[in-house]
Formats: C-alpha cells, structure tokens, sequence
C-alpha cells in the first residue's frame, strides 16, 4: 500500500493545537467500486484540558468527510499543552495519528470487505 500526504499541517487554533494530516492510500481496497484509492484525514486536537482534547480520522466517501474512528485524548500519548507556548513538539501528535490512522484503515478495509461480500 503507497501512501501519500497531501496535507500536514501543526498550528495553534481557538487556544489548541492541532495536527491535521490528509492522507492517500493506493493499494487498499476501497468502499467504494468505482474509487482506486482511499483519503483519510486525520485530526488531532490538544489543549490544556482534557475534555476539549481529541483525535478523529475522517474517510472522504465522494460528497463529504464522514468519521471513521474518534478517541479521547486519554486514549493517546499527546500530553497537555498550553495554546501560549511557542514551540510545542509535533512529535506525540505525529505518533498518535499514525496509530489512529492505521486503526482507520482496518476499519475501512473491513468495510470494503464485507461490502465486497455482499454486506453493507
């Protein structure tokens, strides 16, 4: 499976930060027959509470983005951060999407799977 990152992008917003990478996957059977590839968007936002903190991987099914798997921050390795620092390390938030995104893929593969069987 070839991947390819058309987005990947680590900024501060509304007093978080946030990691935000589109991915194309080639390679992987899609849910849909006419597609040849599958797009993941994988979002992660970190603030210094907890409950405002996420991670969320999105699968474009042709019309609009539709949410394949969502965890708490507690489930992921991203420690809390404040909106004021300067330079907080892009690396938890870089691990926590490659884990999310690769949960996503079995999921969308599954889906392709059953689909391709026959299920919905």
């Amino acid at each position: 499976m070839k991947t390819k990152f058309i987005q990947n992008d680590f900024y501060n917003e509304s007093q978080s930060w946030v990691l935000e990478q589109v991915t194309l996957h080639e390679g992987i059977h899609p849910v849909f027959a006419d597609a040849t590839h599958v797009l993941l968007k994988v979002y992660i936002r970190r603030n210094a509470y907890d409950n405002q903190s996420q991670g969320e991987v999105r699968y474009w099914n042709g019309d609009a983005w539709s949410s394949v798997i969502s965890r708490p921050i507690q489930m992921l390795e991203c420690e809390r951060v404040s909106y004021v620092d300067k330079d907080p390390s892009p690396t938890p938030f870089s691990k926590d999407a490659n884990h999310l995104r690769s949960l996503a893929l079995q999921v969308v593969a599954s889906k392709a799977s059953l689909k391709a069987n026959g299920n919905k």
